[in-house]
């Protein structure tokens, strides 16, 4: 359980930032951080400040970046396996010029694993950050912002019924993303679910360790949860300081969930 005492350990450690993340849907849900396993977590907040602008919101010693619609939080730990082949293959962003970034990138001396056009026909392509968060970006020229949060990507031989099981439990909306049919949104990202022939391996300890979302009461959530027959991994508490809940759990593909009560109000700044 690496990935719970990392993520109770950033949010004591942080104070108010500015709002970046989505309004929630009329189920209180909105999609809140992605956390990667890094070696260097001043090495991946340079290069998301560099190459995507966001912002740094390192507190306590724990860094993080904020892009609108999420968090991103490097925790440092040498990651069990990149993320390419487990339950979540990658994440994605918006970009808004695709050239500028991948000029940046390659100028630093990395690779671009590929360029293609993305489910929504745009140009898109596939880059593996340092410790093996594979990351899609697919550019929209319209953006007001040089990036933000696209859509996670699960991959899983239940892709059709965990699809249907976020949309039921998350308030998440299904709708075809350009060619992938089994995708539903969240407020903040867009959840992708492709098929897979085999069970990949879960996330916990890999370099995309978990995924979190904010909801708006998190004892009854969990109590949902565990009425549907999910084995909560910890949780959930209360972390008084911060009129904070927590709580994790692994849904039915391996993924590593993390889901709070209480951050988008405290990150909310008026």
């Amino acid at each position: 359980m690496r990935h719970l005492l990392l993520g109770i350990g950033v949010l004591l450690s942080a104070t108010p930032l500015q709002a970046q993340l989505a309004a929630p849907n009329d189920m209180g849900v909105t999609f809140g951080h992605m956390h990667l396993g890094v070696t260097d977590a001043g090495l991946h907040t340079e290069l998301w400040i560099d190459l995507f602008d966001a912002v740094d919101a390192e507190k306590g010693g724990y860094a993080a970046v904020q892009v609108p619609g999420a968090l991103i939080f490097f925790t440092e730990a040498e990651p069990t396996s990149p993320s390419l082949g487990t339950g979540v293959d990658h994440f994605g962003l918006w970009v808004r010029d695709m050239e500028e970034i991948l000029t940046e990138w390659r100028s630093r001396g990395y690779q671009v694993d590929a360029e293609f056009r993305g489910a929504e026909g745009s140009p898109a392509a596939y880059i593996t950050l340092p410790d093996g968060a594979r990351l899609e970006l697919q550019e929209d020229r319209s953006l007001a912002a040089k990036a933000t949060m696209h859509h996670v990507h699960f991959y899983t031989p239940e892709n059709r019924d965990l699809v249907a099981w976020y949309a039921e439990v998350f308030g998440a909306t299904p709708r075809a993303r350009g060619n992938i049919d089994t995708t539903a949104d969240v407020p903040g990202t867009n959840l992708s679910f492709s098929h897979s022939d085999t069970q990949r391996p879960g996330t916990d300890g890999t370099a995309i360790d978990h995924i979190g979302f904010e909801v708006a009461d998190l004892e009854a959530f969990a109590e949902d949860l565990v009425d549907r027959g999910v084995t909560l991994d910890f949780g959930p508490i209360y972390i008084e300081d911060i009129d904070l809940w927590v709580a994790f759990f692994t849904d039915s593909s391996g993924v590593s969930v993390e889901v709070t009560q209480g951050m988008d109000t405290w990150l909310r700044r008026d």
